[in-house]
This record gives C-alpha cells, structure tokens and sequence, in this order.
C-alpha cells in the first residue's frame, strides 16, 4: 500500500512492464493483490483503533487535569475524532465499491 508500480516491481524484481501485464490480463495476480492490500489496510485500522483506545485514555487523565491549556485539549480532541472519522470514512467506501463491483458482475 502507498507504492508506486515502478516501486513494487523493482521490490519483487521483476520488470514495471511485467508487473503491468500481469495486473491487465492475469485476474489471480489481481485478486491476490487486492487481499493483500486488504489485509494490510485491516492491520492497519486495528492498529489506529488501539491507539484511539489509548488516545482517549490519555484525554481522559489530561481532561481530569486542571492545568492542561485548553487548546492543547481541544486540540488532541479534534485529531483523535478526525483520524477516527476518516478510518470509518475509507472503510464504508471500499464497501460501496464492494458492491458496486458485485452489481456490475450480475450484470449482462
């Protein structure tokens, strides 16, 4: 995930041409590919989703604080709530592009 063609056919070590053919005409290069960038993406949302566990612990304790600038809080409050939304966000569309694909499938 985040790498350029030229980037992941140099680290498999094959050609960019190569790697380009493969994802035009080979649908199992494709499909193991799309799994893997799902897998990492799931990793990656458990990940966020531990951190957001711990974030909020430590806007709690910083809330039961009287001496944090109010900005500060504000601020590590708005961040955790955005990267939360954004996760949420990423997942609801590639489950419309899920569905989306399966529609054109049963299409003629």
């Amino acid at each position: 995930m985040g790498q350029t063609i030229e980037e992941a056919a140099q680290y498999a070590r094959v050609g960019r041409r190569t790697l380009h053919r493969w994802l035009a005409e080979d649908d199992s290069f494709r499909k193991q590919l799309d799994d893997s960038r799902q897998k990492l993406f799931d990793l990656h949302v458990a990940a966020l989703a531990r951190m957001t566990g711990t974030a909020i612990q430590k806007l709690r304790a910083i809330l039961e604080r009287e001496d944090v600038p109010v900005g500060v809080l504000l601020r590590a409050i708005e961040v955790t709530i955005k990267q939360a939304r954004d996760t949420e966000e990423h997942a609801i569309r590639e489950v419309l592009q899920e569905l989306r694909d399966a529609i054109q499938k049963e299409r003629p």
